[in-house]
């Protein structure tokens, strides 16, 4: 009920309205509806969309040894998207209890790390990647002719050499963990290019992760002061993408991934 006061002064709950004081006026503020409770179905939406965001940011943290930070603004919303295309792929679990290891990770294939030089584009011909009979993941590289099968600014600069990056990562979220499986490098000078060769991951692959490869292609100019090479990619020249992904195989026992790491951090300290 609004109440007029000896001032004149109106404040309170009149039908739709409510009137308030501030600073000496007196304001009109429409009355605000009673809550709408979620329904079990919005509320396990809302949970899986919050399950792929964090998801998807670990995933973008692990990658960034591809990308360096040097992508595109919109990795962030393409990644959440593809995560939770993944998640929604899942057809044996209900709605709010799986999660990505559940779904469909090959949605993240052809991920795109800068739209502002997209892989795809850039490099015309494509690696082929497999699996070995030992299970290893194997990247096949074709030739490649520096001038003509990569379609880069670069062009307009003189010498300077190609890399290719590979990154295989081993990703478990139900035990907390990603790990580096292997990096393998192709570097190949811009005026001679790279012949056909084979990369062979073949380190262990933790029990219970699914696994993306990675690629990114890298531009080095020579440093005469230093005698060494450097990149000069940049936000506007940074081609990377998720090359294949393989889904998740076995079960890790629990406490796996809390184990292993220990088992990381104090060979390291051993090592130095």
């Amino acid at each position: 009920m609004a109440i007029l006061n000896n001032h004149g002064g109106i404040y309170g709950k009149a039908g739709t309205v409510v009137y308030r004081r501030y600073r000496g006026m007196t304001v009109v503020q429409g009355r605000p509806g009673p809550r709408k409770k979620k329904s079990l179905s919005s509320k396990a939406a809302a949970c899986e969309f919050g399950l792929a965001s964090t998801t998807a940011a670990i995933i973008r943290e692990a990658l960034s040894v591809s990308h360096r930070e040097l992508n595109d603004g919109g990795l962030v919303n393409r990644c959440n998207s593809a995560v939770y295309r993944s998640i929604l792929a899942s057809r044996d679990k209900e709605r709010g209890s799986r999660d990505i290891h559940d779904g469909d990770v090959s949605y993240l294939e052809g991920l795109e790390f800068n739209i502002r030089s997209r892989f795809s584009d850039i490099l015309k011909v494509k690696p082929e990647v497999y699996r070995n009979a030992q299970g290893q993941v194997t990247v096949k590289v074709p030739d490649i002719d520096g001038r003509r099968d990569i379609r880069a600014w670069v062009r307009q600069i003189e010498g300077g050499r190609y890399v290719l990056k590979f990154v295989l990562i081993a990703f478990n979220f139900r035990e907390e963990f990603y790990e580096y499986v292997g990096i393998r490098e192709v570097s190949f000078l811009r005026s001679s290019g790279q012949k056909a060769t084979e990369l062979v991951f073949d380190r262990e692959i933790p029990p219970g992760c699914f696994l993306t490869l990675a690629c990114s292609l890298t531009f080095e100019r020579q440093s005469d002061i230093e005698n060494k090479w450097e990149s000069v990619n940049s936000l506007d020249f940074n081609p990377g993408t998720i090359l294949a992904t393989f889904p998740t195989e076995g079960e890790a026992e629990e406490g796996y991934g809390k184990r292993r790491i220990r088992e990381a951090l104090k060979a390291g300290k051993e090592t130095g």
